[in-house]
């Protein structure tokens, strides 16, 4: 189990379902409000956390990546980067 802390000593901050890109696990977070990625995963200590749709609308239109199910994406002047396993997608293959 993981450390407890008082969240007076860190507000103001977000919290909310995170999972990790790395290994998929999922926990419950929290963070300062500037920080909204690169969260430290409680299971395997890589900063490849992320808020679980926690920034963007529940009706958004989402997509996942083919090669291993990450739904979040960088987009790169030539193609779509995806943050889980690193795959480059081309615009011109959309």
């Amino acid at each position: 189990m993981g450390k407890v802390v008082s969240l007076d000593d860190h507000r103001p901050h977000n919290s909310g379902q995170a999972k990790c890109l790395g290994c998929k696990h999922e926990w419950f977070a929290v963070a300062p409000v500037d920080i909204h990625g690169n969260l430290e995963c409680p299971s395997c200590g890589l900063s490849k956390g992320e808020f679980s749709g926690n920034f963007f609308p529940s009706d958004a239109e989402t997509y996942q990546c083919s090669t291993c199910g990450n739904d979040l994406w960088l987009v790169l002047r030539d193609g779509i980067f995806c943050r889980g396993c690193g795959a480059t997608t081309s615009l011109e293959d959309l």
